[in-house]
């Protein structure tokens, strides 16, 4: 089992990693064996300082979210300046775009085409929050990953971690859902090493159905980058034991 690549990839640019660099991870590279891997930093980390991204949390109603991004472009100017002189050593720019509470991604989509790749992920469920009814939970998460679905993402991050990190059982109806989604977009679904997400049975229906993965390693550390254990086992449990999986992986130029 080959993995040359990894597009999820953070720095301390992201507050819950560790004040860890791009060239520190470049020296572990050559020795992980990869080609190439995008820093995906957190996109309201990159956009807004602590104060300002606790503002957003608590926010309830609907805000006007773009005119805050715009006047906070200098902040994701900034990061890919940043990133931009270590593309000739197989560094790409990517982000992991965080979700308001009605869905909308905290992203100016006007730079989309300055990124390698946009990752778009379900973090938090204002249901979970509320101390909702499970099945209340299950549904706002459904329709959380639906709207991510539905945007000009590349990746889908750690696809069913919203309930499973929760102790919240995945409806099995839900993989079907969220695959043929993926599938009818062209959008990658995630094997995420950090969260351990998803399991083997949701990867088995990924295989079978062609949607397109992406093995990320989600390194929030040092010590996370290149393992792709987790991948490994994950794929032996779904039967793969050559390069089966390669055939619809995701692919970073």
């Amino acid at each position: 089992m080959i993995f040359d690549t990894d597009c999820h990839v953070h720095t301390y640019w992201s507050a819950c990693a560790d004040l860890v660099t791009v060239e520190d991870y470049l020296l572990y590279a050559s020795k992980a064996r990869l080609r190439c891997f995008a820093i995906t930093d957190h996109s309201n980390d990159i956009y807004f300082e602590q104060n300002e991204r606790e503002g957003l949390r608590r926010q309830t109603g609907k805000i006007d979210l773009q005119p805050l991004l715009k006047d906070r472009a200098y902040r994701l100017e900034k990061y890919l300046s940043d990133l931009e002189p270590y593309r000739k050593y197989g560094v790409r720019a990517g982000i992991e775009l965080e979700q308001m509470s009605d869905g909308e991604f905290i992203f100016d989509w006007d730079y989309r085409g300055r990124f390698d790749v946009v990752i778009g992920a379900v973090h938090v469920i204002p249901s979970l929050k509320r101390r909702e009814k499970e099945e209340v939970v299950q549904e706002e998460f459904l329709s959380l990953t639906m709207k991510a679905l539905e945007q000009d993402i590349d990746i889908l991050a750690h696809p069913t971690r919203g309930l499973r990190k929760a102790g919240i059982a995945v409806p099995s109806r839900y993989h079907g859902v969220i695959i043929e989604k993926a599938l009818s977009r062209g959008i990658a679904l995630e094997v995420n090493a950090h969260s351990l997400d998803p399991n083997s049975i949701f990867l088995r229906r990924c295989l079978e159905k062609g949607v397109k993965l992406a093995f990320n390693t989600d390194s929030h550390s040092v010590k996370e980058f290149g393992d792709f254990s987790f991948h490994k086992l994950m794929l032996q449990e779904a039967g793969v034991n050559g390069k089966e999986h390669l055939e619809n992986c995701f692919q970073l130029e």
